[in-house]
């Protein structure tokens, strides 16, 4: 973890996520600046679907600077120990297609399998929190996955707890078992695993007999 300029003392994580979540909208804030300086001067000289291009460009580039302030406002529950859950009986059938919207809105339907079991697997959860920490483990697997590669969404039960597995054929370095340290690059596992605890469950990284690195979320299934 880093520390503050004055001294050893530790950079609180809501600092450290700060200073990543600048860098990361930088991305975004460019490409949205750029296409709408597009369209404005030169607007009339775009063909319709040059247009349409730059439109739905903007539109997934805010979707993404959205994403990343909700982010930051629930990662500030968490460490000021607010956070508020709503758990109830999650179908992820329904979460699954979201986000296979989701995912599709930025192109990257190609390397994403979701097996039978996950879509047929129910889980005691807050609906709109488990939505984001499979986004934030998606983000990460697109990260991590080399154009070629694959991702792949599984499911099980064990006893009275539902484990759901993002997986990616991104390595599995020895840095990655880091990876849920605020302080490390990809604080949005840390978020995770703290949203998944909040919802009495656990979030661990494993590599998997198949070569695939394994993210899984452990949930109960009844309230």
């Amino acid at each position: 973890m880093a520390t503050t300029a004055g001294g050893d003392r530790p950079t609180p994580p809501l600092v450290e996520w700060l200073a990543d979540l600048s860098h990361e909208l930088r991305g975004p804030l460019t490409v949205v600046r750029g296409a709408a300086t597009l369209l404005l001067d030169s607007g009339e000289a775009l063909t319709d679907q040059r247009r349409a291009e730059m439109l739905q460009m903007i539109d997934r580039q805010a979707e993404t600077m959205s994403e990343r302030l909700d982010d930051l406002v629930t990662l500030a529950s968490i460490e000021s120990g607010v956070l508020v859950t709503h758990p109830g009986r999650v179908e992820l059938a329904d979460l699954l297609s979201d986000l296979l919207d989701w995912l599709g809105r930025r192109q990257e339907l190609r390397k994403l399998e979701v097996s039978a079991a996950a879509r047929e697997l129910a889980v005691w959860a807050d609906r709109e929190y488990l939505h984001q920490i499979l986004r934030c483990l998606l983000d990460n697997a697109l990260r991590r996955t080399p154009s070629d590669g694959q991702i792949r969404i599984t499911a099980a039960l064990d006893g009275q707890q539902g484990i759901l597995t993002v997986a990616d054929s991104g390595p599995l370095r020895p840095e990655s078992v880091k990876a849920f340290e605020p302080a490390r690059r990809g604080p949005r596992l840390h978020l995770a695993r703290e949203l998944v605890r909040a919802m009495g469950g656990d979030l661990v990284l494993a590599s998997g007999s198949d070569g695939l690195t394994a993210f899984s979320v452990t949930l109960p299934i009844d309230g």
